[in-house]
């Protein structure tokens, strides 16, 4: 178990492992997608909540957590069956720059910092995949963007929420390779990344 959370300490540093070609495309507006509040996948009763009690959202069936410490803005990891996906939910610390975009709801500007984040505390290059996407689930607002390495070979999907409270919160969803199994396609990454999207409430 030691060696497994060693494994899987590089993951809330989003780091990933799906192989697939994207062409770059130019930054432009958020492309505006409506979900169904209905998750496509069986969720468990396993509740993941925020420190501050001002988001829940619930874990596929089958995952668990996994207790990585890291950083003290990482508040939960999951992750399924044959550990090849995480899910990493984490806080975006506030500065004056961060409460000006929250309270503009600038969740545009908010995903850009987020993501200019990752890219800082990445292992390895990160570059945006396509165009961010403004996500709307019954009053529920996301605003989510892939990720890919600087070979290609590395993707991830993340998405950036604003609660009632005023705190800024990300979900990555995170393909790994620790123990040989195969990773899945891009479409059943997102089917269960929005499935656990429909299920946050804050």
């Amino acid at each position: 178990m030691k060696k497994l959370i060693l494994l899987l300490i590089p993951i809330v540093f989003l780091s990933s492992c799906i192989i697939v070609k994207y062409e770059k495309q130019d930054k432009k507006a958020p492309q505006k997608i409506e979900l169904s509040p209905k998750p496509r996948i069986e969720m468990s009763d396993q509740v993941i909540r925020s420190k501050f009690g001002d988001m829940i959202a619930f874990v596929p069936e089958d995952w668990f957590f996994v207790d990585v410490e890291t950083r003290d803005d990482v508040f939960s990891t999951i992750t399924n069956q044959d550990y090849s996906l995480s899910i990493v939910f984490d806080e975006i610390k506030k500065d004056n720059n961060i409460n000006a975009m929250i309270k503009n709801k600038d969740y545009l500007g908010l995903a850009k910092y987020s993501l200019s984040e990752q890219k800082r505390r990445s292992s390895s290059k990160l570059d945006l995949v396509n165009d961010y996407q403004e996500v709307q689930i019954g009053e529920m607002k996301f605003i989510t963007y892939y990720t890919t390495s600087t070979a290609g070979a590395l993707l991830s999907r993340t998405a950036v929420f604003i609660t009632e409270f005023g705190n800024c919160y990300r979900m990555s969803i995170i393909p790994m390779d620790i123990i040989g199994k195969p990773i899945p396609l891009v479409q059943q990454s997102d089917v269960i990344f929005e499935s656990v999207l429909t299920t946050i409430k804050y």
